[in-house]
C-alpha cells in the first residue's frame, strides 16, 4: 500500500496548513505576518470551494470543517467573488426546480447563454450552456488553492490547464475541441484517478464529513519535450454534483469536476503513477 504523502483529512491538519503558508494563492503574493497591526484588515479567511456549495454541516462539529485559507482581501473581492456566485447560480440551475432559481437580474448578469449540441454516442442534441470559459477559471481558482494546501507553493493562473463539469462539455468558438474529443479526455482523466484510488496512490482532501473529495495524481509525459512535462490529474466533488451530472449522465456515470494541469516540475513528495501501475 502507498504512503501517503499530501493529503489533508483532519480538521487539525488543515489548521495547520492554513497556519504555515504565508503566500494568497490568488495572486502569490506575501502576506502581511500574523499578529502584525492591520492584518485583519488585509487579510480573510476564505473558503477555496465556496461554502454556499457544501450544504449543510455535518452534525459532527470535528467533521465541519472544509478547505479555507488565507488571502488578501482584495484579491478575493476581484479575483474570486463574482465567480463563486455564477458556479452557484450554474449548479442551482441544474440541481433546483425553475421557482427556485436566484431572482432573473442575477442570472442576466452571468456570462453564460443558452446552447446546444450534438451527443456524439446518441446522435441527438443535448441542452447546453455556451460562454463559460469564465466559470471553468472561477474553478481552477480552487484546484490552485488546494495545491498550495496541498503541497505548500503558490500555482500560477497562467500554466497549462485544463477543467471539465461534471456532464459532457466542449469548446465551440475558435477551432476548440469538439465534444468527443472532450468526452475522450474526460474519460482518461476519470479512469487516472480511478487507478489511484485502486492504488492507493493519491494526494487529495477528504473534508465536510467526506462530502468533499479531491484526489490528484501526478505523472511525467516524457512527450512533451521543451515543455511542462509533469502532468497532474485531479477531480473534484462536493454536495449534489450527482444530481446535476444525471441530468445528462445515467445513473451511476455520474461525474466530478475533473481535469489536468501541467508544470516543469513535480512537488516534493507528490504521489505519482509510474508506467508500472498501468494495466498491461
Amino acid at each position: 500500500m502507498a504512503t501517503p504523502c499530501c493529503r489533508i483529512q483532519s480538521q487539525k491538519k488543515m489548521r495547520d496548513t492554513r497556519k504555515s503558508i504565508a503566500f494568497c494563492y490568488l495572486c502569490g503574493g506575501d502576506l502581511p505576518p500574523r499578529g502584525k497591526p492591520g492584518r485583519r484588515q488585509q487579510v480573510v479567511g476564505e473558503h477555496v470551494i465556496p461554502r454556499i456549495l457544501l450544504g449543510d454541516a455535518p452534525k459532527s462539529q470535528a467533521e465541519t470543517w472544509a478547505v479555507k485559507l488565507d488571502v488578501h482581501r482584495q484579491c478575493e473581492q476581484r479575483l474570486k467573488q463574482h465567480t463563486d456566485h455564477w458556479l452557484k447560480l450554474l449548479q442551482e440551475m441544474h440541481v433546483k426546480l425553475g421557482d427556485e432559481w436566484a431572482k432573473t437580474g442575477h442570472l442576466r448578469n452571468m456570462p453564460i447563454y443558452p446552447s446546444q449540441v450534438i451527443h456524439p454516442q446518441t446522435g441527438y442534441p443535448v441542452p447546453a450552456f455556451a460562454g463559460c470559459s469564465e466559470l471553468f477559471e472561477g474553478v481552477w481558482r480552487w484546484i490552485r488553492g488546494i495545491h498550495a494546501a496541498l503541497y505548500l507553493q503558490f500555482l500560477p493562473s497562467d500554466v497549462l490547464h485544463w477543467s471539465y463539469p461534471p456532464v459532457p462539455a466542449c469548446s465551440s468558438q475558435h477551432g476548440g475541441p469538439s465534444i468527443a474529443e472532450t468526452e475522450m479526455q474526460s474519460h482518461l482523466i476519470l479512469s487516472t484517478i480511478d487507478l489511484t484510488t485502486t492504488l492507493d496512490k493519491w494526494d487529495g482532501v477528504t473534508a465536510w464529513s467526506g462530502t468533499v473529495v479531491y484526489r490528484c495524481v501526478w505523472w511525467k509525459c516524457s512527450a512533451l519535450e521543451g515543455k511542462p512535462n509533469w502532468i497532474c490529474f485531479w477531480a473534484l466533488t462536493f454536495p449534489r454534483l450527482n444530481e446535476w451530472s444525471r441530468q445528462l449522465l445515467p445513473r451511476g456515470s455520474e461525474r466530478p469536476w475533473h481535469g489536468n494541469y501541467a508544470c516543469a516540475a513535480r512537488p516534493i513528495e507528490a504521489a505519482c503513477l509510474e508506467t508500472d501501475d498501468f494495466p498491461k
